[in-house]
């Protein structure tokens, strides 16, 4: 009970809201707003079951500003509070204090994806405006990120890193445009994981030639073939296998057919390794050319005057110089005489020639298989003999 005279006044309990949050990144703008989180009662106590359940939350510029730069300090301070259970703020003393924030890192991730690389071929560290992407976050406004460090590993970097092995290319310190800059992003980098493939060449086999009579066969070659393309420093192709299709393969194909050659399994020298390299390989088209051979007519040796020769197919008189196919042989051809020869009143003493052509053979002979070299006989007349007998005259005694 009050005693008579005495007026008292009711104070109100001191409490502290302290301001909690929120937190901000590079690129966002907070706003003023009630909100029902991102603060507590610091000190003091409340009533009965009243709580405060809300305040208004109001940022400093440089909290309300998307361009704040990361790191930069920025403060929210609350203020007007509201509660539950009968809570009033007029009942209360309320200190309030503010939220003292550092602007974070805006989370990005930057992926290489390259580059790629060839056996034969080393990568090297360095700025490059391709072989990466922006593949999680996002950027602040118009900024963008327009180059990155690339560094490739040990296997990257060299050349003589073998066909289907691995390696790694590791992103860094990006660059950007339109204000951007690295210090304001949380960047995570994530590497490029490739795999070496294999350098491209051209085989072309260019040979062997095969003329009608002779069988090519499959073996290892040092010639007979031409290599486009760029091989790893250092290393050479030196031979191939060949290998003739059956046209090839045979010595009975007749002259103008085509034949076919084929190369394969390549192999060389300074490290080199055919499973390094995607090898075209080329076969060579050839066409089967003729055996020379020379034909030289030996005669008729005997024209004597007054006898006429004839042309005609001879089966003597030829002589063959010349490698003819297995089992071939040549035996006959047509002789032709010239003028002289043809003549029986060609003096004796005066020179004939005698033209070989059209030689036929035995055993699969045939003259288109075979480029012939027809040489003449050149001959001379004989004389024809006479025998002459006297026959007179008589003679008597007394005569001379």
């Amino acid at each position: 009970t009050q005693p008579s005279g005495l007026t008292a006044n009711i104070t109100g309990v001191l409490i502290t809201i302290t301001a909690s949050g929120p937190s901000k990144v590079y690129g966002t703008a907070l706003s003023v707003g009630t909100s029902a989180i991102n603060f507590s009662v610091t000190s003091g106590t409340l009533v009965g079951s009243q709580g405060v359940t809300g305040v208004t939350l109001t940022p400093d510029a440089t909290g309300i500003s998307t361009t704040t730069a990361a790191g930069a300090g920025y403060v929210v301070t609350p203020s007007l509070a509201t509660g539950s259970n009968g809570f009033s703020a007029s009942n209360y003393i309320i200190t309030y204090s503010p939220f003292n924030g550092t602007v974070g890192l805006r989370p990005i991730t930057i992926t290489a994806s390259g580059p790629s690389k060839v056996y034969g071929t080393a990568l090297s560290a360095g700025t490059s405006t391709t072989n990466f992407s922006l593949t999680s976050g996002t950027m602040v406004g118009t900024e963008s990120v327009t180059g990155v460090t690339l560094t490739p590993n040990a296997a990257g970097l060299s050349a003589t890193t073998a066909f289907n092995a691995a390696y790694t290319v590791t992103p860094s310190l990006a660059t950007g445009i339109n204000s951007f800059s690295a210090s304001n992003y949380d960047i995570t980098y994530v590497p490029f994981n490739g795999t070496v493939t294999r350098t491209s060449l051209t085989v072309t086999a260019t040979g062997p030639s095969k003329a009608f009579g002779v069988a090519l066969t499959t073996g290892t070659s040092a010639t007979n073939f031409s290599v486009t393309g760029t091989l790893a420093s250092g290393e050479a192709l030196t031979s191939v296998t060949l290998t003739p299709d059956a046209a090839g393969a045979s010595a009975a194909t007749a002259a103008a057919q085509p034949y076919v050659v084929t190369p394969s399994a390549a192999t060389g020298t300074g490290s080199f390794l055919a499973s390094n390299y995607n090898i075209t390989y080329t076969p060579f088209n050839g066409v089967v050319g003729q055996i020379a051979i020379t034909i030289t007519a030996t005669g008729p040796t005997v024209k004597t005057y007054g006898t006429a020769l004839s042309a005609g197919t001879s089966t003597t008189n030829f002589s063959v110089t010349g490698t003819l196919n297995t089992g071939e042989a040549v035996t006959g051809l047509t002789l032709t005489p010239n003028a002289a020869g043809v003549s029986a009143t060609t003096a004796a003493g005066a020179a004939y020639v005698t033209t070989p052509s059209l030689a036929t053979g035995s055993g699969g002979f045939l003259a288109a298989n075979y480029t012939i070299t027809y040489i003449p006989y050149n001959g001379t007349v004989t004389t024809r003999a006479l025998t002459i007998t006297a026959t007179g005259p008589t003679k008597i005694y007394g005569t001379a």
